[in-house]
């Protein structure tokens, strides 16, 4: 089985999605994080290096919330194009094929042209000749050639209904096995021997604290290292500018970035508020510009003092009750002398090959949408106390029969009227199974 790594955000995490279909075709690592941006991918890729050079395809799925980042001004564009670059640079020069996912929100399905998010990813891959798999021509060929209606695909904004994923799933992974032999594309990196990143987590300042503890969600726990108004540590790294930093974004505190040499500081506001004060929410926070990271310290700022900066940021207004405490999980620095990658290519035509799939796959919509829904309808009798492994194997063999395999609901219902040979509605079924067999039709 290939392997495959999605370094993405919410839409991955979503049971019975996109990551589900995927984990039916590849070995899957699932590093996404949910309400994430570019910078947290970069985060994943310095933390999870051995296990995505082991990986045979990554995914990076960050459009959705790198629009949104843009449009409230929590990043600037021209860092985030650099970031996003970067991002996709390093992947490309471990020689492992990587491709550009573009997920589809509802508010933007009719003029997807117009989402910055999408714009600069489809760009930077096609710069560096890396295939985008875009959800929005996925999804308007659904809308187009079945006459549904918008919303009905969607969860909610951002993220497509469970059955919509996991059948766009499949035409990813249909996608990626297609390129397989195609994208085996040495390049020359000779003049791009320099990292342009740099993740520093939360062991490696352990020597400015007494301990790391661990800390997330039950699908993901990292260390952490937490800060208050008295705990200043240095986080200078001369020759590098800071990025961003992943964070505990129910932490009731604002952050003060300084300059050890000068008054410059940065002060932003890490408390989303989107959770109860009990839970950990793991998410990066962008600094709008890149610091210079020479001589700088970070703490946690007087809850008086006022924002210099925006930041992302949930309903819930920051209190001065149990303020004070940040957790911090890692930062994420840029090279200050990264210079961009030059992948010269001599065939590029997979692009129209991967749109190509994407459009056929719109076709299977309907039959792979009705086979989801049946088996799920039926299986969710399971609920019923009276249900019995005899119902089970007679619910499995009218789906299987709905699908078209006759032979399967035929083993189905013979294992049914074992369990039991009296049922009426069984017995029916099992005679017009094989009446349906030896009839020629299988």
């Amino acid at each position: 089985m290939k392997k495959l790594v999605l370094i993405g955000t919410s839409n991955g995490l979503i049971r019975g999605g996109i990551s589900s279909a995927l984990s039916e075709f590849f070995d899957l690592t699932n590093l996404s994080i949910g309400a994430s941006c570019s910078g947290c991918g970069l985060f994943q890729l310095g933390e999870n290096i051995d296990v995505i050079k082991a990986a045979d395809f990554v995914l990076i799925d960050f459009s959705i919330n790198d629009n949104e980042h843009l449009l409230n001004s929590w990043i600037d564009e021209e860092h985030l194009n650099e970031v996003v670059r970067i991002l996709y640079e390093e992947i490309i020069k471990i020689n492992i094929n990587v491709f550009s996912l573009i997920m589809p929100t509802l508010n933007y399905l009719k003029n997807y042209s117009n989402s910055q998010g999408r714009k600069i990813h489809r760009r930077i891959a096609e710069e560096l000749s890396i295939p985008v798999i875009d959800g929005y021509e996925y999804i308007n060929g659904i809308v187009d050639s079945f006459s549904l209606k918008d919303e009905d695909l969607f969860l909610d904004n951002a993220h497509l209904n469970r059955e919509v994923a996991f059948c766009f799933g499949i035409s990813v992974s249909t996608v990626l096995y297609s390129l397989d032999t195609l994208l085996k594309i040495e390049s020359d990196f000779k003049s791009q021997k320099i990292c342009q990143y740099l993740v520093v987590s939360a062991g490696d300042l352990v020597s400015q604290f007494d301990r790391v503890e661990l800390k997330g969600t039950s699908t993901l726990k990292l260390n952490a290292v937490t800060l208050n108004e008295k705990v200043e540590i240095d986080v200078s790294r001369p020759g590098f500018f800071l990025s961003g930093l992943l964070i505990n974004a129910n932490s009731k505190a604002k952050v003060r970035i300084s300059n050890l040499n000068s008054d410059f500081h940065i002060i932003k506001n890490a408390y989303s508020g989107e959770l109860p004060d009990n839970k950990v929410q793991i998410k990066y926070m962008p600094i709008n510009q890149p610091v210079d990271a020479s001589h700088i310290s970070i703490r946690v700022s007087s809850y008086y003092d006022q924002e210099s900066e925006l930041s992302p940021k949930g309903k819930k207004v920051l209190s001065s009750r149990d303020y004070g405490e940040l957790d911090v999980f890692g930062l994420v620095y840029l090279n200050a002398e990264s210079t961009f990658l030059q992948r010269e290519i001599e065939d590029n035509s997979f692009q129209s090959h991967v749109d190509s799939i994407v459009t056929a796959s719109v076709l299977n919509y309907m039959l792979e949408i009705r086979r989801l829904k049946f088996f799920r309808d039926r299986l969710s009798l399971l609920n019923n106390p009276n249900f019995q492994e005899a119902d089970l194997y007679r619910e499995l063999s009218l789906a299987s029969l709905d699908v078209g395999d006759v032979g399967l609901a035929r083993e189905f219902i013979l294992r049914a009227r074992s369990l039991r040979p009296s049922g009426e509605w069984i017995k029916s079924i099992s005679n017009k199974l094989f009446n349906r067999c030896e009839s020629g039709d299988s």
